[in-house]
């Protein structure tokens, strides 16, 4: 219960902006869930904090936790943990289209961006862990890609 709590305030801390309170509750959530065994949640976690590294700039750690976020499900069969880890790499995929050096290597990802978010955003599945996932990859969208988001899907 701990755990859960620690992140749903990371959640929150990242939505408000307050990125070093967010990573330093999503790290402690992540060790205790770790240690628990707790495979899910630490890869839902790890998943938030994926797409909060990208919001700071820090893709190699962003692309690092998105990893293993993604191995932390092999075996779990949860959908909604999966769709969240999916969701959230939609972040990860801005970032990777900001760092982008020209427009023609970033269009790939920018357009897996939009990709999952129109695929959030037609969900009809109501769990917390999916909503708070997709408000966070929406927020991540600046008003310009959001704008192109919209007119993809």
């Amino acid at each position: 219960a701990e755990a859960v709590t620690r992140a749903q305030f990371g959640i929150l801390e990242l939505l408000d902006g307050r990125h070093e309170e967010s990573r330093a509750a999503f790290v402690r959530a992540i060790w205790i869930l770790g240690d628990v065994g707790d495979r899910k949640m630490e890869a839902v976690y790890l998943a938030f904090l994926a797409a909060l590294e990208s919001v700071r700039g820090a893709l190699d750690v962003a692309l690092q936790s998105a990893e293993l976020a993604k191995r932390r499900l092999v075996g779990v069969g949860d959908p909604a943990a999966a769709a969240a880890v999916e969701i959230l790499g939609g972040v990860v995929d801005l970032a990777r289209s900001r760092r982008a050096t020209d427009a023609e290597s970033a269009r790939p990802h920018l357009e897996s961006a939009k990709r999952r978010l129109a695929v959030a955003e037609a969900s009809t599945s109501a769990p917390e862990v999916l909503r708070l996932a997709r408000l966070v990859l929406r927020r991540a969208f600046t008003p310009s890609d959001s704008q192109s988001a919209r007119s993809a899907g």
